[in-house]
């Protein structure tokens, strides 16, 4: 399955494009998201825990099944990390689940030599970890800031007039109060669509605090693929009881997502085949964004991001289930899917 999922994708991805690809600060990273997604148990997963109703009656209870996830941010290509254990805790801390894949699993299909930034939320904050792997492996991190105590070790410089630092509050040099000689970075940033300040940590110490914050912002398209996963996939529950049978459930989630990219931009290049109505929401979106100032000046770095699709839409997945169905030829589906763009 992992050969499916890296080996046998690596020619195709040249294909897609790289969202970041403006930021000439990242060549040398690959830039990935990660978290948690849950869904229900299996019908024949055994029961672990009880619970106690206010009518004094007994509910019996199953383990939810939980997998952690890895986005490519430059691709969209997704990846399965690791199962959740479900033998020794109830829902297990994404933190231990990181710990568990280990550097080899979360360098995966990374070329020697190059940093990995893994962007995830607070969940992810462990500062001798983070040291361990930057130090040995090239791996970083950048979280939302927990509020826990730290210690001021002094304000960094950065550019205030470059654009990317637009809405740059504050880059702070920090160390852990309980433990000594780490030194990670604070970043304060201040929306200006909302005016609500956000606070990051990472303990990358090269790039600039303002395409730091926007890493983070990107980070939200994960959540949009599980919400895809969950109610345009339908997978809401485990498939089978084992181990191997949830991991490779996993496993098969990331590879349909990441076919259905592939797929997608193949119509898009080869055959001139996208949903233009979905086009013009999405560029209306981000016009009113740029209004209210939600979409940051250095836009011309941004443009492939802006105007990537972060789910596969309702269209095309319907299309697709009727052509995995009765597989007609390659024109025909093609013709299909373009009468279905033109009327819907």
């Amino acid at each position: 399955m992992t050969i499916l999922t890296t080996v046998s994708l690596k020619k195709k991805t040249r294909s897609l494009n790289d969202a970041l690809s403006g930021f000439k600060e990242l060549n040398g990273f690959d830039v990935r998201a990660g978290d948690g997604h849950w869904h229900s148990a299996a019908s024949h997963d055994p029961v672990r825990f009880s619970s106690l109703k206010d009518d004094g009656t007994t509910v019996s209870r199953k383990y939810p099944v939980g997998h952690l996830y890895t986005l490519d941010l430059r691709t969209h290509l997704m990846r399965h990390l690791i199962t959740a254990d479900q033998e020794n805790r109830r829902k297990e801390h994404d933190m231990r689940g990181l710990k568990r894949a280990g550097a080899e699993g979360l360098r995966k299909g990374i070329a020697k030599g190059r940093k990995l930034l893994m962007v995830w939320d607070s969940a992810a904050i462990d500062f001798g970890y983070w040291q361990k792997l930057k130090q040995g492996h090239g791996i970083y991190f950048l979280c939302r800031d927990k509020e826990v105590e730290k210690i001021r070790c002094g304000d960094r410089q950065w550019d205030r007039s470059a654009a990317i630092n637009e809405g740059i509050v504050a880059d702070r040099q920090v160390g852990s109060s309980t433990n000594s000689g780490y030194l990670v970075r604070v970043i304060e940033f201040r929306d200006p669509a909302i005016g609500k300040n956000h606070r990051f940590i990472t303990n990358e110490m090269t790039l600039a605090p303002g395409l730091l914050a926007h890493l983070y912002r990107m980070r939200w398209d994960i959540e949009k693929v599980f919400d895809e996963v969950k109610n345009r996939l339908n997978q809401k529950k485990a498939w089978a009881t084992s181990a191997n049978a949830k991991s490779m459930q996993g496993h098969f989630i990331a590879l349909a997502h990441n076919l259905m990219l592939l797929l997608s931009e193949r119509l898009k290049k080869e055959e001139g085949i996208e949903d233009l109505e979905e086009q013009k929401r999405r560029k209306q979106r981000r016009a009113k964004e740029e209004q209210s100032g939600a979409t940051r000046r250095f836009a011309n770095e941004l443009a492939s991001w802006l105007l990537r699709a972060t789910q596969r839409g309702v269209k095309f997945i319907r299309w697709l289930r009727a052509q995995l169905r009765n597989p007609p030829s390659w024109k025909a589906a093609c013709t299909a899917l373009s009468t279905l763009y033109a009327r819907l």
